[in-house]
């Protein structure tokens, strides 16, 4: 049975539920970052009890720096992405979901920061119609790893990126308020003007 830990970490948007699986004594068990939920508490337990249930164990808390590397890791990362001296992540991910899900997921990641994309747009990356941005869009809603897969630089195609509104943003279980505040931190790091479309 895979070590889950868990730990609450603070930062500019509120707090943040994080979860790993520690890794294991094998390849085939090479843990990773399950959760990074920046949502309401009711939402944090829904995902909680998903993962408890589809690894097999519980979640225990890791409070103290040192308990684990990768909680460590990952806080430390958090960290420079919020003074904006990260623009990418390198903690290890493990994040269950469907084949599709992971194409999503992975396209989400190659997406730049500073840069947004439309779920039109992410569909068309990945070979498909941009009618199939609602699958597209469903696939970011079950995304539990925010951030690391940043599913809040994808936009609806009424996004018009004016500061101070939040038209064109949707499906952000952090709410649409922290998403317009990470796009607009992202926009800030880079130095530039309007959202940057793909």
């Amino acid at each position: 049975m895979p070590q889950l830990l868990r730990r609450d970490l603070s930062s500019p948007v509120g707090p943040i539920l994080a979860g790993i699986v520690e890794p294991g004594l094998t390849a085939h068990e090479p843990g990773g970052v399950c959760l990074l939920e920046l949502g309401d508490t009711d939402r944090r337990a829904r995902e909680l009890a998903e993962l408890e249930s589809y690894f097999g164990g519980v979640f225990v808390a890791d409070t103290v720096h040192g308990g684990s590397s990768m909680l460590d890791r990952l806080e430390r990362e958090l960290g420079e992405y919020f003074d904006g001296s990260r623009r990418a992540f390198s903690v290890p991910i493990c994040a269950p979901g469907t084949r599709f899900q992971h194409e999503v997921w992975n396209a989400m990641r190659r997406i730049p920061f500073g840069e947004t994309t439309t779920y039109g747009g992410l569909a068309r990356s990945l070979g498909r119609k941009a009618t199939a941005s609602r699958a597209v869009g469903l696939a970011s809603g079950r995304n539990r790893v925010s951030l690391l897969i940043p599913c809040h630089r994808v936009v609806d195609a009424s996004y018009d990126g004016e500061v101070g509104s939040t038209r064109g943003l949707r499906g952000y279980g952090g709410g649409l308020q922290t998403k317009q505040w990470l796009l607009e931190h992202e926009q800030a790091v880079v130095g530039r003007g309007l959202f940057s479309r793909s």
